[in-house]
C-alpha cells in the first residue's frame, strides 16, 4: 500500500474517471471518445485499461476496467512494481 500511495500523491486535475465492464465494445468506444474530448481540454490525458475481478470478487470472472487520468499512472505503476493484469495504454 505504501507504493500505491506514492503513485496517487500527485495533483490530478481530472479527478480520475473510471469505467467498469469495458468488455462491451460500446462502453469501451464511449470511454475512448470521452478521453479524446478531455485530451483536447487538459494536458497529458491517458486512457488505461486492465483486467480485474468484479466487486463480488471470486464469484465474478475478470473483466476489463478503464481509467482516464492526467497522472502518468502507467509509468508510475511500473516504477513502483505495482502490477495490474493486462495493463495497457489505449491510444487516444
Amino acid at each position: 500500500m505504501k507504493n500505491f500511495n506514492k503513485v496517487y500523491l500527485k495533483i490530478n486535475i481530472l479527478n480520475d474517471c473510471d469505467f467498469d465492464d469495458l468488455d462491451f465494445a460500446e462502453l469501451q468506444d464511449t470511454a475512448k471518445i470521452i478521453s479524446f474530448e478531455l485530451n483536447e481540454k487538459y494536458p497529458k490525458v491517458e486512457f488505461l485499461t486492465f483486467k480485474t475481478f468484479g466487486w463480488i470478487s471470486n464469484n465474478e470472472p475478470m473483466h476489463l476496467n478503464g481509467l482516464i487520468t492526467n497522472i502518468d499512472i502507467f509509468n508510475d505503476l511500473k516504477v513502483q512494481k505495482f502490477n495490474l493484469f493486462r495493463l495497457k495504454k489505449v491510444k487516444i
